[in-house]
């Protein structure tokens, strides 16, 4: 029973462990600077690549993957490029591309490993990333309304708004006929508690 016991242990062990993910390439991290918009067909795409590092890396043979519809007109980058942690690196760069939905790929290499990142420029994608649940910067102006200024003309208060309304001086502080409170006189002939 115990060889049972440990043989279905060290199944469920190798099991989990199947499940494990690492990361084994280099730590480099790319991305377009500036707002999300879609890319267009036939119109060029001006951008801003960012590279950053956790460690100092050099990356060589840095360009746009011409697949999926995907020119690359510019990219100011030489052969190899050298990017630490303290100095990120920004690199303009045009594409074109004929099919917008296709991802746009940037290849290089580290250390002769090569390194793919992909970006979807599609117009579905912007469109969901700058959705109604799209995390947005918000300008340093406040847009709250201003206050209503005191010679503006505003509506009459209502008797709620003004306070309780007066009791009726015909009805009294006490109802003679039924020796009631005014509170109760009030609720038309029916019997009322009173707080």
């Amino acid at each position: 029973m115990r060889k049972l016991l440990c043989l279905l242990l060290v199944t469920a062990a190798l099991v989990g462990a199947g499940g494990a993910r690492a990361d084994i390439g280099p730590p480099v991290h790319v991305r377009i600077l500036g707002e999300p918009r879609a890319a267009e067909p036939g119109v060029p795409f001006k951008g801003q690549l960012l590279v950053t590092t956790d460690q100092p890396l050099v990356l060589e043979d840095l360009m746009f993957q011409e697949t999926g519809g995907w020119d690359q007109l510019t990219l100011a980058s030489g052969p190899q490029m050298a990017v630490d942690k303290a100095r990120p690196s920004v690199i303009d760069f045009e594409v074109v591309t004929s099919d917008p939905t296709q991802p746009l790929e940037l290849t290089f290499t580290v250390d002769g490993f090569p390194v793919t990142r992909t970006f979807d420029l599609s117009p579905a994608t912007i469109a969901f990333v700058r959705g109604p649940n799209a995390v947005v910067k918000v300008r340093d102006e406040a847009d709250a309304p201003q206050p209503v200024a005191d010679t503006m003309a505003r509506p009459e208060p209502t008797p709620s708004e003004a306070g309780v309304t007066p009791q009726d001086p015909a009805r009294g502080a006490t109802s003679a006929s039924t020796g009631a409170s005014p509170t109760c006189a009030a609720t038309a002939g029916r019997s009322a508690p009173t707080a």
